[in-house]
């Protein structure tokens, strides 16, 4: 009687021991799968911080073209000649003209001692030599070119008018936006001056 009851009690105990210890996962499979929900994990991290980056760089370049649109604004209707003269400079310090009087905006023209094809010529190899220069529009007397600034392209619109009845090259030099130009128009025209006297020599 005495042996069944142990035999009962014992069995009794191993059933609660196997239903304590409940399905033991093997430590090297755990850690396998410890390891697995890490990289996981990690992975996805760096995929959410790339997407990120890439939403930056959009949000940045679309910033960047607007600014670069806004520096560079569009074409002034005043450009050209009309009755044998370029434009007068209006009231703001960010233009310069050889047609203009008045001391905050006028500039010598180009004396003229060459045909105006030869002028042009010179023009256009003085005008090539200088950083960010493109040359818009050419006619046999008559040079309209844009100048963009170095950072944030702002955009400077210089003129030559060859007028063979003065023997004379004017010339008109204006920033497209903003007020002050912080004397970059008269330094520019001044550096054509002397490099035309240059060529003159």
């Amino acid at each position: 009687m005495f042996s069944t009851k142990r035999s009962l009690s014992g069995s009794a105990e191993e059933q609660q021991k196997k239903k304590g210890r409940g399905v033991r996962i093997p430590a090297r499979r755990a850690r396998g799968v410890l390891s697995s929900l890490v990289r996981d994990s990690i992975h996805g991290s760096r995929k959410e911080w790339r997407m990120s980056i890439d939403l930056f760089h959009a949000a940045v370049g679309f910033a960047t073209c607007f600014v670069l649109a806004s520096c560079s604004g569009s074409m002034p209707q005043n450009l050209g000649v009309r009755d044998g003269r370029l434009a007068p400079c209006p009231a703001s310090p960010n233009c310069v003209s050889s047609r203009n009087e008045d001391k905050e905006h006028t500039c010598a023209p180009l004396p003229l001692s060459v045909p105006p094809a030869e002028a042009i010529a010179w023009l256009k190899t003085i005008i090539t030599r200088m950083p960010r220069a493109k040359i818009v529009t050419e006619t046999d007397t008559y040079l309209h070119v844009e100048f963009r600034s170095a950072v944030f392209r702002f955009v400077d619109d210089a003129e030559f008018f060859i007028d063979q009845k003065e023997r004379v090259i004017h010339l008109r030099s204006a920033a497209r936006t903003g007020y002050s130009d912080f004397g970059v128009n008269r330094k520019r025209m001044n550096q054509i001056i002397a490099d035309w006297r240059a060529f003159s020599q």
